[in-house]
């Protein structure tokens, strides 16, 4: 043991390096590997390890630069997500850029979790922009316009990720939430209302 510590530490001044150093650079890596699903790390040599692990970090890089050249700023975990399922449907038969776009695209617009997003349906968001009340109270919707479509809505969803996704889209504004807004329907349409009196906002449509 005095003999490996003594190695240990004749290598590390060679690389201008501390125990310190090390002891940080083995937490980072244990860091990492701990928030992946790694199943075969007793096959992996250290030097392997580091090196899935920058292969990691230079995919979150890649991945946060089109994210921001598309407009999104995302978060660490968010773009970890991304980069854990360009690496499940990585095609080599198509471009690297448009993989990583498509991808992200998909993402933002995404409800729910986004590892199911293989159950999953496209909707378009109907907005009512012109609503009455008739003599009996009842309101009507005179007029509507669909202002986006594409959005992606997992089978797990719930109300308040539906709402947290219609603020982040300034369909509904930030004091929005279940106690006041109110989702009601089935797999093909979501009634979006307010909850207070029934008022139709708008509707989530199956495309």
């Amino acid at each position: 043991m005095e003999n490996i510590n003594k190695r240990i530490e004749e290598l590390l001044s060679k690389l201008g390096k501390t125990k310190e150093d090390l002891a940080r650079e083995l937490e980072n890596l244990n860091q990492y590997i701990e928030s992946q699903d790694h199943g075969y790390l007793d096959q992996l040599s250290l030097e392997r390890m580091f090196s899935v692990k920058q292969d990691f970090e230079n995919k979150m890089e890649d991945a946060r630069c089109h994210a921001e050249y598309l407009g999104y700023q995302l978060s660490d975990d968010e773009l970890a997500r991304i980069v854990r399922r360009f690496e499940a449907k990585y095609d080599c038969d198509i471009d690297e850029n448009s993989q990583w776009d498509i991808l992200i695209n998909i993402y933002v617009n995404t409800i729910g979790n986004f590892k199911n997003i293989n159950k999953a349906d496209k909707y378009k968001l109907v907005s009512y922009i012109s609503v009455y009340e008739d003599e009996s109270n009842n309101y009507i919707v005179n007029d509507s316009i669909i202002c986006k479509t594409g959005i992606t809505i997992c089978d797990d969803v719930t109300d308040e990720e539906i709402i947290g996704y219609l603020k982040k889209i300034d369909f509904l504004n930030e004091k929005a939430t279940t106690e006041n807004i109110k989702l009601d329907g089935d797999d093909y349409f979501i009634e979006i209302e307010e909850r207070k009196n029934g008022y139709p906002l708008g509707k989530l449509v199956r495309e």
